[in-house]
C-alpha cells in the first residue's frame, strides 16, 4: 500500500483545519486531532519502551474518552455525554 504523508505533523495539521467553516468546529477538530497524534505516540512509547503489543481498539477507546474528556473539560460549547458522544460523534462536532 502507498500512502502520501506530508513533511512534518505541523503541515498535517494544517492540512485538515483549512476546510473547516465555523470557528467552533475548527477548534473542536484541533483537539480531536490533537488528541489522536497524543495518543498514537502514547502508545508506541508503550510498545517500544514497555514492550507493550500493539493493540488498535485499546487506541481508539483512548482516543475516544480522551477526545470527549477535553473537549467538556475545556469548554468547547460541548455539552453531550459520553453516550451521544459515542452514538453521533459528526452532531457533536458540529
Amino acid at each position: 500500500m502507498d500512502i502520501v504523508l506530508p513533511e512534518d505533523l505541523i503541515l498535517h495539521f494544517w492540512q485538515h483545519m483549512h476546510d473547516m467553516v465555523s470557528k467552533s468546529k475548527t477548534e473542536k477538530w484541533k483537539v480531536v486531532w490533537s488528541v489522536i497524534v497524543w495518543c498514537v505516540w502514547n502508545h508506541r512509547n508503550t510498545c517500544v519502551f514497555r514492550e507493550g503489543s500493539f493493540e488498535k481498539i485499546l487506541i481508539m477507546q483512548n482516543i475516544l474518552f480522551i477526545a470527549w474528556t477535553w473537549l467538556k473539560k475545556f469548554g468547547y460549547e460541548f455539552n453531550y455525554s459520553f453516550t451521544q458522544w459515542l452514538t453521533n460523534l459528526d452532531l457533536c462536532l458540529v
